[in-house]
């Protein structure tokens, strides 16, 4: 948990910074954008997996992105449950964004996520990584998608979703723990 209050932190630096510059645009925002994203975060993460366990020569970590995988699948599948739960009214209207944010960390997401599937930000998977490259890209996406769902669970309004969202944070931070004892072992 110190790891995400310091990519927080940082990201939050980044925010002040910009909101001193005055550069930042402010985004509107709805719940079911919110977790559409949610859902395209978890696709590119379990594409990421398929990938990487294709490229993993190592048995224990193909074994371990297959299983991780699996479960991004699932994430995603309760993201888009969360928004076929939504209220039409309530899945169209603006989230209240204290202080922006969300929007800011939306604009600086390609730092913090959305990288999944790929060796880095602009980085794809070449098929040449090595088994703790493999684990190292995997582990910073984990991280930073945890930032990222720790941020959108203030916007849910339902308790329901707020526990899901609860849940795949834990399962998550599972994840790194898992990543972290094999990066570990190796």
């Amino acid at each position: 948990m110190i790891i995400v209050y310091i990519n927080y932190s940082y990201c939050y630096q980044k925010i002040i910074k910009e909101r001193n510059h005055k550069t930042m645009s402010k985004e509107n925002l709805t719940l079911n954008e919110i977790y559409q994203t949610s859902v395209n975060i978890e696709r590119n993460a379990s594409e990421f997996y398929k990938k990487a366990a294709d490229n993993a020569s190592d048995e224990e970590v193909k074994t371990l992105f297959i299983k991780l995988s699996r479960m991004e699948d699932d994430h995603a599948k309760t993201f888009s449950e969360m928004r076929g739960q939504l209220k039409d009214e309530e899945g169209r209207e603006n989230v209240f964004d204290r202080g922006d944010e969300m929007s800011a960390l939306l604009v600086y997401g390609k730092d913090l996520y959305g990288w999944e599937g790929k060796a880095g930000p602009d980085k794809p998977l070449t098929g040449k990584e090595d088994r703790l490259d493999l684990l190292k890209s995997a582990l910073e996406a984990e991280k930073n998608t945890v930032i990222f769902y720790t941020m959108i669970k203030q916007y849910s309004s339902s308790q329901s979703r707020k526990n899901d969202i609860d849940n795949i944070i834990l399962e998550e931070m599972r994840h790194i723990a898992a990543i972290e004892d094999t990066i570990s072992n190796n």
